[in-house]
């Protein structure tokens, strides 16, 4: 679900009960509007949504992953350890990140933390490397991830918020939320909780021209367009 919004520079926010439904929403909020092309420096023209907020109300009910997803065969595909994408990068900085003259392991680091203080308000990751990211040419999206816990103290639920600069949202934004989702319930069953709501919060949340058309048949399907 999207609040109804006709002017394509202020914020959205959409809602799914599942990540499936969540990403759904979004693609019809993105391209439910009209709105200027922009000329882009990597992957060209483009639609832009400013500080969409995405939320998915639970990140274990099915669907996870939105049948409608083009590139779902991608979230299955074997990795080699040495490629260099974004996904061994994020992987990387969670569990390896440089700490003097050691590493720092930040999801085991956040598990201790919860383990000691469940309600804590710091149980924070940092992916964004300014040392490199200034000025990478394809510089890491998501930038800083939040775990909470909230809910009655008998039944408590981990959520996630995640903080992203730059998000594809044809292509790249359901696999960024379905593998954020496995962290979130890797965590939560460490501290032996149950996952709970997952927010995404994309600065830049774009679809590229060539994938526009496929993004308003998805709006097609279900109502149209405004």
């Amino acid at each position: 679900m999207a609040k109804k919004n006709s002017d394509a520079t202020l914020p959205v926010d959409v809602t799914g009960a599942t990540l499936g439904d969540a990403w759904e929403a979004s693609i019809k909020a993105l391209v439910g509007v009209r709105r200027p092309l922009l000329e882009g420096e990597v992957g060209g023209p483009y639609i832009e949504a400013l500080n969409m907020i995405i939320h998915a109300r639970s990140t274990s009910v099915s669907p996870v992953v939105s049948p409608r997803y083009r590139y779902a065969f991608l979230l299955s595909r074997p990795r080699s350890p040495a490629e260099p994408d974004e996904i061994s990068a994020i992987r990387d900085r969670l569990e390896y990140w440089p700490a003097g003259d050691g590493v720092l392991n930040q999801l085991e680091g956040i598990v201790s933390l919860l383990k000691r203080n469940l309600y804590s308000r710091r149980a924070v990751a940092s992916l964004w490397n300014p040392c490199i990211d200034s000025t990478a040419f394809n510089a890491i999206s998501p930038c800083i991830l939040q775990f909470y816990a909230r809910g009655p103290r008998e039944a408590p639920k981990l959520g996630l918020t995640v903080l992203v600069r730059s998000s594809d949202a044809w292509v790249g934004a359901m696999a960024d939320m379905w593998y954020f989702s496995r962290i979130q319930a890797s965590i939560a069953d460490a501290v032996e909780i149950q996952p709970g709501p997952d927010f995404d919060h994309p600065v830049s949340y774009h679809m590229y021209e060539q994938d526009v058309p496929a993004g308003r048949e998805l709006l097609l399907l279900d109502g149209g367009l405004e």
